[in-house]
């Protein structure tokens, strides 16, 4: 055998382990760890995230299948057209301004609400200072103001 053949290669001894790290609040603690809130009594625990993961995933769950909406009362406050330059081009749209009247709790600003094509030659122009129903399917920002989605349900009688 030659030289080579017989030299056993030897590796360090030093192996990689986990090493304690001290917090100041902890005498020691051992990775994986989170680290502690200064919430008081509100510090989260992984008990406490764990049940908070699962209720998000079985609400998230009860959510998608539950198809809820969104009816309110609305006094229409204005009836105007509007028109804007987009990423296509000039667009021109009928917007209503509403204000919730439904019992109970209410939206406590004015929303925009952007007619669709199949309402506007229904709708436009005749709603000033009327209530009407309006099914909401999302709210979103738009210059300021929240613009509504969805459709009008139907009018109501003062």
């Amino acid at each position: 055998m030659t030289e080579i053949e017989n030299i056993k290669v030897q590796t360090p001894k030093t192996a990689v382990t986990k090493k304690e790290v001290l917090y100041p609040t902890q005498s020691s603690v051992r990775f994986p760890f989170v680290v502690p809130r200064n919430d008081g009594d509100k510090q989260t625990t992984c008990g406490n995230m764990l049940q908070r993961s699962l209720a998000v995933r079985v609400f998230q769950n009860l959510s998608a299948t539950q198809k809820e909406s969104m009816t309110i009362k609305a006094l229409v406050m204005s009836d105007r057209s509007d028109e804007y330059t987009g990423k296509k081009g000039l667009v021109k749209q009928q917007i209503i301004t509403v204000m919730d009247q439904s019992d109970g709790e209410r939206l406590a600003q004015p929303i925009e609400y952007a007619m669709s094509d199949e309402e506007k030659p229904v709708h436009a122009g005749k709603l000033q200072d009327k209530l009407i129903n309006l099914g909401i399917r999302e709210l979103l920002p738009f210059g300021g103001r929240l613009r509504a989605r969805g459709k009008i349900v139907g009018l109501l009688n003062k």
